[in-house]
């Protein structure tokens, strides 16, 4: 995967956000906790790292993976990474459920859509949820 793809990907990602319903925005913010954040950015770094492999390995930053044996490069192993990035946040978007410490954002976000009198995305964002919050 070389530098051009990463970006390629990175592209696509924020056009999708960009384009997704308000409401599935603020529903990304209340699931997506700090450790999937870091998680993401570790990843990130990772990527950088095997898109500057050689440059690494004359720095004398080698990690020594023992991908080699394997016949894995780093352009195969940074695609295995973002598969597992998107994986990774498609579970958690689908199956992750609202922090206790996301509650005061949950009630701010319900009251900033009443005041702002869109209650279709206040509908939609309570009946996903609802089963959470039990």
């Amino acid at each position: 995967m070389s530098f051009d793809s990463i970006l390629t990907m990175i592209s696509i990602f924020i056009a999708v956000y960009s384009i997704i319903p308000k409401y599935k925005k603020l529903e990304i913010k209340l699931i997506l906790r700090k450790a999937d954040y870091l998680f993401i950015i570790l990843a990130f770094l990772f990527i950088q790292y095997l898109l500057f492999y050689d440059v690494m390995i004359k720095l004398g930053l080698n990690l020594n993976l023992g991908l080699s044996k394997y016949n894995i490069t780093p352009s195969n192993s940074s695609y295995i990474i973002v598969i597992i990035i998107f994986s990774y946040l498609f579970f958690r978007l689908t199956k992750g459920k609202i922090s206790e410490n996301k509650m005061v954002m949950l009630k701010e976000t319900v009251e900033e859509l009443q005041i702002t009198e869109r209650y279709k995305e206040l509908i939609q964002l309570l009946n996903k949820n609802l089963n959470k919050l039990k």
